[in-house]
């Protein structure tokens, strides 16, 4: 639409600026008494038609040229960002229920409640770590050709959190005991430092959190979700 309406408003232009020039050409013969006045009028008039539709010419190519790259760009775009998001998604799938078990066992035991067994497969937790890398590599390659601070610091913020989650998960897998191991979910706090700024991909601020297992693994889907609120309004430009 946007290159028709170019190729419209160029040959506008050229068709108007053909006829004020043939006018102003005919009269100012006109006026110096010149012979043959229309066939000279026609013979400069076609010559600066010409002149005008080669650069309407280019001026269109040019045009069809930038909106041809900035579909593609946008296409690219969009297959960086639906790969990161559907690796992500399938990892949080995966780790959904590990996620409903842990945080449920931990409100439990801060209740005072009876708990189930703490049961961790540390075969999936070690796959989910596996596919995150590869989606933050994804998107880290995809900020580096667009330079999309903006979406990275929140995909970051996400992959600190989940980062953190799986780490802390993996170690827990090491305790023998549930009830250690519920104290380690619920008592144990961490130091977590989450970006709040990006500059040129880096990571040049942090804000400190000190948070256990349990929060940590509450604050996954918040940071999801914020992430996918972001990108689902994010235009696809170049």
């Amino acid at each position: 639409m946007e290159v028709s309406n170019n190729i419209k408003s160029t040959f506008g232009v050229i068709l108007a600026l053909t006829i004020i020039f043939f006018i102003v050409v005919f009269i100012w013969y006109g006026c110096s008494n010149t012979k043959d006045q229309l066939k000279e009028t026609l013979t400069l008039t076609i010559g600066f038609f010409g002149g005008l539709a080669t650069l309407g010419a280019a001026y269109i190519a040019a045009a069809m040229y930038n909106d041809w790259r900035n579909q593609h760009n946008a296409q690219i775009k969009y297959n960086y960002l639906k790969d990161t998001l559907e690796i992500t998604r399938d990892n949080l799938i995966l780790f959904a229920p590990i996620l409903n078990h842990i945080i449920l066992a931990g409100m439990k035991y801060i209740e005072g409640d009876v708990v189930s067994i703490i049961e961790l497969d540390k075969k999936i937790i070690d796959k989910i770590y596996s596919s995150h890398k590869k989606s933050l590599l994804i998107f880290r390659e995809y900020n580096t050709v667009f330079n999309d601070d903006d979406s990275y610091l929140l995909f970051l913020k996400l992959s600190v959190i989940i980062e953190k989650s799986l780490t802390s998960l993996i170690s827990i897998t090491n305790i023998d005991s549930d009830l250690d191991k519920l104290e380690a979910i619920t008592k144990q706090a961490q130091i977590i430092g989450v970006p709040t700024d990006v500059k040129n991909g880096i990571a040049i601020s942090f804000y400190t959190h000190q948070m256990t297992t349990l929060d940590l693994l509450g604050q996954v889907e918040v940071y999801y979700l914020e992430l996918v609120k972001h990108l689902a309004k994010h235009e696809l430009k170049e």
